[in-house]
């Protein structure tokens, strides 16, 4: 749909399409985080036959990493329906290595163990979902609709 929406050059339906599906992503994993996290232990006892509270310990971490990082999906798929491939993957790979020496400075230098190594994955999925792909998508479609309104065509 967001390719189509792009080609056609509706840029405003685009536009709707990433907030929405953005909110509703959101929405939907932080319940499902939330479903996780109030049965974690009678999950964790009945999969692995221990209730793991080390693992309940750092779960909200990686709960919250999961419904922020897991919003992306829906950029993503709007960047590459914009034939935006390479400002995707080179911010998708900064996060990477952005993930790799924060976590590492956390655990070596902060003394948060793994912990740290939680909050760095955070870090990126923040830096990548909730603040880069908004920009991103917001400066794309800004270049295209000037480039429309200067008589360039169709995007």
């Amino acid at each position: 749909r967001a390719a189509r929406a792009f080609a056609a050059g509706e840029l405003d339906r685009l536009r709707r399409m990433y907030i929405t599906g953005s909110l509703l992503a959101a929405g939907a994993l932080a319940a499902a985080g939330g479903v996780v996290y109030l049965t974690a232990p009678w999950l964790l006892q009945t999969w692995l036959g221990n209730d793991l509270p080390a693992t309940r310990a750092i779960l909200p971490l990686v709960l919250l990493h999961t419904a922020i990082g897991g919003t992306i999906g829906v950029g993503r798929a709007v960047m590459l329906a914009m034939g935006c491939v390479r400002p995707f993957t080179i911010a998708a790979g900064a996060a990477a290595i952005g993930n790799v020496i924060l976590s590492y400075c956390l655990v070596r230098f902060a003394g948060l163990g793994l912990n740290g190594i939680v909050l760095g994955t955070v870090a990126a999925a923040v830096g990548l979902a909730m603040i880069w792909m908004p920009w991103a998508v917001g400066r794309r479609l800004s270049v295209v609709v000037s480039r429309q309104s200067k008589g360039g065509g169709s995007p």
